[in-house]
């Protein structure tokens, strides 16, 4: 284990540009239009005001915690309430879903593009840290 933490100590700075292609993804023009354009799909189905991917979860758990307590431990409720909450979760978990494929496929775009750019940058620098890892770990 000491051999394998080495290793990772060695290429911590690559591993820390790893890491950052998330934020890359993010931040990628592509994605960031693609979002706006489910939170416009979000609003056309009735559901306007997300901002991002999690809000629409968000937003149910704040409500079901607000009626049922925290932790959603059953806390006696109105089951009119209770039943508009599931209808509503229904409806925007449908919509969401279906919002989400363009942006799904927009992501993926996104993903490859920028996996792809980053192993012509560092590929000599993977494969060593690929195979110092190898070493490390027998």
């Amino acid at each position: 284990q000491r051999k394998v933490n080495r290793v990772r100590t060695t290429y911590k700075t690559l591993l820390d540009r790893v890491g950052e292609l998330d934020d890359a993804e993010l931040a990628d023009a592509r994605e960031q239009a693609a979002t706006r354009a489910w939170s416009g799909c979000l609003a056309g189905a009735g559901f306007p005001g997300f901002a991002t991917l999690e809000a629409p979860r968000q937003k149910i758990l704040t409500e079901a915690r607000a009626l049922l307590g925290h932790d959603l431990d059953g806390t006696p409720t109105d089951p009119a309430r209770l039943d508009a909450l599931r209808r509503t979760e229904i409806r925007l978990a449908v919509a969401d879903n279906t919002c989400l494929k363009p942006w799904q496929q927009t992501f993926d775009v996104v993903r490859h593009d920028l996996e792809e750019q980053f192993l012509k940058e560092n590929l000599s620098e993977l494969t060593s840290y690929r195979s110092a890892m190898a070493a490390a770990s027998r």
